[in-house]
């Protein structure tokens, strides 16, 4: 797949330096580079087909699209059972929870090229939260039981 000696001299040598140039900046290779042949790339199109079926139509209010159903009850039931805050540090001061957003890259590039559609936005695109602290605590015993499977 990327074993192009023409390209990548000695391609099948671990040498991770041949992607800069002599200054030591990232080379102008703009390949796209994966392990295997895409096929891991199809769960991860089929899950965000799944929660969007459609390019998006935002409203006049810039709302996003529904998620199906599913996915409501799946957030409604965990924010339902736990009580959701801010984590502790080693003093008892709650962790501020930091506004970093990843970006996804690849994937972002992936979706706009396999999508129904060529009409999502790159600022559509999903993006992650980088990560941060917080604490679930269960909301009472009841709630605890029910979880850990009893009656």
């Amino acid at each position: 797949m990327t074993h192009d000696e023409a390209v990548y001299p000695d391609a099948f040598s671990f040498k991770p330096d041949r992607f800069f140039n002599e200054g030591g900046v990232l080379n102008d290779d703009n390949r796209v580079l994966a392990y295997g042949f895409g096929r891991s790339l199809v769960v991860v199109l089929k899950v965000m087909y799944d929660l969007f079926p459609a390019p998006p139509e935002f409203a006049s209010d810039n709302t996003l699209p529904a998620l199906p159903s599913t996915m409501w009850l799946m957030i409604a039931s965990v924010i339902s059972c736990f009580d959701i805050t801010k984590s502790k540090d080693e003093n008892g001061n709650d962790i501020d929870i930091n506004d970093d957003i990843l970006d996804l890259g690849l994937l972002q590039c992936a979706l706009y090229c396999f999508s129904r559609s060529n009409v999502y936005s790159l600022d559509f695109l999903p993006s992650q939260k980088a990560k941060f602290m917080c604490s679930f605590k269960v909301r009472s015993p009841a709630v605890e039981k029910l979880i850990v499977g009893g009656n």
